[in-house]
């Protein structure tokens, strides 16, 4: 073989690494402006044939401007997509009553076996699967190795302005669920507890404090990372909302006759 048309040879003679000159034949790199100067000195190009190169070389270099452009638009598209179809997910995930406990199960109890699943919530199989489906597409649920799944619910999903609405409807679904536990249910499988008093508005705001953190103090307290034989999914609500009527006392004038 004729050493001066080896790929070593011909990068030495262009002022290139042999590597850098692969690449280029392999479309992997392109050539500077500056380079192609190089290029054109070791080659002993006349001037219109280094114009020549030269335009040759800013043309690939737009081409390949554009085409990078166009792939962080297309992505940059699909990531706003996604994250919109997240954040209409995550509202059905608090929409529709058994899709957070079903979340729980998967998680403590480290099983994706549908109808078991299914059984443990009264559902239909193909509501698990549906579900399922969307907790990993949409990564509320983040396989781990050894096959168990790790919960991931960002929290920025919860301030969206339109968030209220669905916890509103995901409150009324659990009330639902708590009338038909209050009917059906044995006594040692619930607590009912409920107190009526006079309360002044303005403290409002402490009582809600104290009552989030009484529901964060006992779900910290008994709740467990893993589901053994005998576990359950239990749901503890707490309601506060006055019963009285608010009354607007209008001011009334005396009119004094002589």
């Amino acid at each position: 073989m004729n050493k001066s048309f080896s790929l070593r040879a011909y990068a030495k003679k262009l002022g290139l690494s042999a590597a850098f000159l692969s690449d280029i034949l392999k479309r992997k790199a392109q050539l500077s402006e500056s380079k192609a100067y190089q290029v054109g000195g070791h080659l002993n190009l006349g001037q219109r044939e280094l114009e020549h190169l030269l335009i040759l070389v800013r043309k690939e270099s737009q081409k390949e401007s554009f085409l990078l452009k166009n792939v962080e638009t297309i992505i940059k598209s699909k990531k706003r997509i996604f994250v919109k179809n997240q954040e209409l997910e995550f509202k059905k995930l608090f929409s529709i009553w058994y899709k957070v406990p079903l979340l729980l199960l998967i998680v403590k109890k480290r099983t994706t076996n549908k109808n078991e699943l299914a059984t443990l919530l009264s559902i239909h199989p193909t509501d698990v699967e549906k579900a399922m489906n969307s907790f990993l597409r949409y990564k509320f649920l983040i396989p781990l190795k050894d096959g168990s799944f790790q919960l991931n619910l960002n929290g920025s999903l919860f301030q969206s302005d339109s968030f209220s609405t669905t916890l509103r409807k995901f409150h009324l679904e659990m009330m639902e669920r708590a009338t038909i536990a209050i009917e059906n249910q044995q006594h040692q499988e619930k607590h009912l507890a409920s107190e009526t008093f006079c309360f002044d508005p303005k403290y409002m705001k402490n009582i809600k404090e104290e009552m989030d953190q009484f529901l964060s103090q006992l779900a910290t307290k008994y709740g467990k990372n893993v589901m053994e034989n005998n576990d359950e999914i239990y749901h503890l609500s707490m309601q506060f909302f006055k019963l009285t009527n608010t009354v607007i006392h209008k001011s009334t004038t005396t009119h004094l006759s002589n």
